[in-house]
């Protein structure tokens, strides 16, 4: 029987967990909340560029196979907590990103951009939170791009949050002290005291980890 190249929730739960102790994630750091406590995260629209065909990768977006070629750009991770309005963690929350590359590419049919995909480069990934509502991905930094002639986006990485009896929240991160920022149409469309919940902490790295060279960065998300 030819076996299906979608994972299961199972296997969703279980490469997470695997990967929790290969980014060296202090328990102290998950405990920390990064903004206001338990504000709601404000949603933002989709975009054009949500994957037509979402077929899960799973949290390491930086190569196609294990030790295979490393995507173009510098690594990252993102890491967080996701609650609900009460601040409890929800357990098996369904968290999606997508985004650009480090030429600021999407791989999607719809960007106009005649630059090349970075084969190396996956561009989405899934995975589910952990007991604790915890999530991680490795990813690449995305770059600016422009939206119009006059409109530059400041690097982002979109989410979709998804949990049964929690809701659905679609969003995006931005990095904090870009100079993009602040000129943003979509972002500074929400409200100047919600702001910061869309801007991620900078952790930096994590001693004895085994890549402490690479940005680490918190985004707790907070669901109806």
């Amino acid at each position: 029987m030819k076996r299906s190249k979608t994972l299961s929730r199972r296997q969703l739960v279980r490469g997470t967990l695997a990967a929790l102790p290969l980014l060296a994630v202090p328990p102290l750091v998950w405990g920390k909340k990064s903004g206001p406590s338990c504000l709601l995260t404000p949603s933002q629209g989709e975009g054009p560029f949500y994957p037509l065909r979402f077929t899960p990768h799973g949290m390491d977006l930086t190569r196609k196979q294990p030790g295979g070629p490393k995507a173009q750009g510098r690594q990252i991770v993102v890491r967080g907590t996701v609650t609900d309005a009460r601040c409890r963690p929800l357990p098996g929350a369904e968290v999606e990103i997508w985004q650009a590359d480090s030429q600021g590419r999407y791989n999607h049919p719809h960007d106009p951009r005649n630059l090349g995909l970075d084969s190396n480069f996956l561009y989405w990934g899934r995975v589910l939170t952990d007991a604790q509502g915890r999530y991680a991905f490795r990813t690449i930094a995305p770059a600016a791009y422009p939206a119009s002639s006059s409109w530059m986006r400041p690097p982002h990485i979109h989410f979709k949050v998804r949990q049964k009896g929690a809701g659905t929240l679609v969003t995006q991160m931005y990095f904090p002290g870009n100079a993009l920022n602040a000129s943003d149409y979509l972002l500074g469309g929400i409200e100047s005291s919600l702001r910061q919940r869309l801007i991620a902490k900078l952790a930096g790295g994590s001693r004895g980890a085994p890549t402490p060279d690479i940005p680490r960065y918190l985004f707790d998300i907070s669901l109806t």
